[in-house]
Formats: C-alpha cells, sequence, structure tokens
C-alpha cells in the first residue's frame, strides 16, 4: 500500500530537523573546546620557547658557564623560578625563567664574573661586560678585553605577546624587570649571554699624522693597517681583516683618521682609537673608531 505524500513529507522534514540540530549542536561543542595551547603548563611553556627560539629547552637546575662568566638559575620573591636553558652556540648560553604571576614580575639572576668588570648599557637594552686582559706595550699600543654581552630583553606570554622589559645589574646580580599587565601566563624571560673578546687599536697624534699623509680616505686606511702589523700575531689576525673588509673598513679608518688630525689642528687634541671583536668567528670583526683624548 503506498503511503500518502504528506506523511512521506513530514518524515523528511524531521530528519532534516534532527541533522541541522545535529550540526548546530556540534558546532557549539567545538567553540566551548580549550585551544591546546592552554591545555596543561608544561606543553605551553615550550611552546612559548619554541615559538620565540625555534627550538625546544631543557630543564636547567645549575648554573651555566660561558666564557668567564657563570649565570644562575633565575628567581624572584625569594624563591628559584622554573627555568630551561638552551646553548646557541659555542660561546652564548640562554636561560629562559618561568614566571607564574604579577608578583614575580621581577627576576634576579646571580652572575659570577671576574673582578674589575665594567658594566655598559646599550641602546637596544642589552649589556656588556667587560673586562681588560692586557694592555700596551707595543706601538701602536693596544688593549686586549673580555666582553660579555647580555642581548636585548625578551618576555612573552602564553598568547605569545611580548611584554616590556628591561636589564639592570649591579656587583653579581643582573636584575630582569618584566610588565606583566594583562599577561597570559605563564610568561617566559630570557637572559642570552654570550662570551667574546674585543681589541682595541690606539693611535697616538704622531701615528694620526702619519696615516694622513696621504691624500685620501682609502690611502689613509691602508697606512693605518701598516701600522697593525707591528701587533705581532694580533696584527697578522687584523691584517686578515684588512684584507677582507677591505674598500669599506680602509675607507671607515681613513675617515676617522682624516676628522681625528682636524680635531688636533682646530679643537680639543684627539687620537683614534680602532676596535676589533671576536664574538663568535675566528676572524675578528671590526667594529668602527672612536675619537679620544690624546695623552701622549
Amino acid at each position: 500500500m503506498t503511503k500518502p505524500l504528506l506523511s512521506v513529507m513530514t518524515v523528511m522534514r524531521y530528519r532534516s530537523l534532527t541533522v541541522g540540530l545535529s550540526i548546530a549542536t556540534l558546532a557549539i561543542a567545538s567553540l566551548t573546546v580549550s585551544p591546546a595551547f592552554a591545555l596543561d603548563a608544561g606543553h605551553s611553556v615550550q611552546q612559548i620557547i619554541q615559538s620565540q627560539t625555534g627550538s625546544p629547552a631543557s630543564l636547567m637546575t645549575t648554573p651555566r658557564k660561558v666564557g668567564n662568566v657563570s649565570v644562575g638559575v633565575g628567581s624572584s620573591v625569594g624563591s628559584a623560578l622554573e627555568s630551561y636553558t638552551q646553548t646557541p652556540d659555542a660561546k652564548s648560553t640562554r636561560v629562559m625563567s618561568v614566571i607564574s604571576n604579577t608578583s614575580q614580575s621581577v627576576v634576579t639572576y646571580p652572575i659570577i664574573s671576574p673582578a674589575g668588570v665594567r658594566v655598559e648599557s646599550q641602546s637596544d637594552g642589552s649589556l656588556k661586560l667587560v673586562t681588560e686582559v692586557s694592555g700596551p706595550p707595543s706601538k701602536p699600543t693596544r688593549t686586549i678585553v673580555s666582553v660579555t654581552t647580555i642581548s636585548t630583553p625578551w618576555a612573552v606570554d602564553a598568547a605569545g605577546r611580548q611584554l616590556p622589559t628591561t636589564y639592570s645589574f649591579a656587583g653579581t646580580v643582573l636584575t630582569q624587570r618584566v610588565n606583566t599587565t594583562g599577561a597570559t601566563f605563564p610568561v617566559v624571560a630570557d637572559p642570552t649571554v654570550s662570551f667574546g673578546w674585543s681589541i682595541y687599536i690606539h693611535l697616538a697624534r704622531w701615528e694620526v699624522f702619519k696615516a694622513y699623509g696621504s691624500s685620501s680616505y682609502n690611502g689613509m686606511g691602508v697606512i693605518a693597517c701598516g701600522m697593525f702589523a707591528t701587533l705581532g700575531p694580533i696584527g697578522d689576525a687584523l691584517g686578515v681583516v684588512c684584507g677582507l673588509y677591505a674598500y669599506w673598513m680602509i675607507t671607515n679608518l681613513g675617515q676617522g683618521i682624516y676628522t681625528a688630525a682636524h680635531s688636533v689642528w682646530n679643537g680639543p687634541n684627539a687620537c683614534l682609537t680602532a676596535e676589533f671583536s671576536y664574538p663568535y668567528q675566528m676572524v675578528p670583526l671590526y667594529q668602527g673608531y672612536t675619537l679620544n683624548y690624546c695623552t701622549y
């Protein structure tokens, strides 16, 4: 017996309504599921670290040494924080502390460094801890220093938001202050510490004028590079730099010599210091020149 058309249509409408309600229920349910990022604190901390640095990190329980500096686990309000560490390369280490609430927004790290360290604040928020290792006796005079760089600070919350943060250093303590206003916890805060060396070559007044004997910036720079050769093995390394970065470096040195010479004539006596650094590479990097008061 054939079913009435009205009955068939009623059943189809009922099924259609049931399917529609099921889809709507699933959609509502999917909106109420928490994102995987916030499922558990341990996992979200590693996600923050990997998102910020591109690599996972290991739990840190003991101080890390890089060069002649040791960095300890971060602490706040008198207690050690959950901390992680990475080794980006052979001459640097990264320490990351987990801030769980607003009361932990000031983090301190114990730093053990050589006596007589000089702290230099940089415009990008980083710090340099400078220790003189050796000075003259050769001419041009040279100063070799160890330089520990604490890179520009960062702090990231569980939502991936970059938080304002600053460093200060006093005695044997590095302090990182993080503005956690409105932050989604946990927050990960980082100091990255790198070790290297810097060489400062000081040209006296007579050396400046000797180099000034050329008629071009490049020629002045070439004469200055020749003076570096008197520094023995260090001079050999700097000679390599003169060859590698010939045009820019030599011309820049020449501009500095020209400026120093004219300062001697037209203003306060000025000599020139060229700076080279060994951050990670085996070959020194030319950093530029500064003018300084002549003492001889």
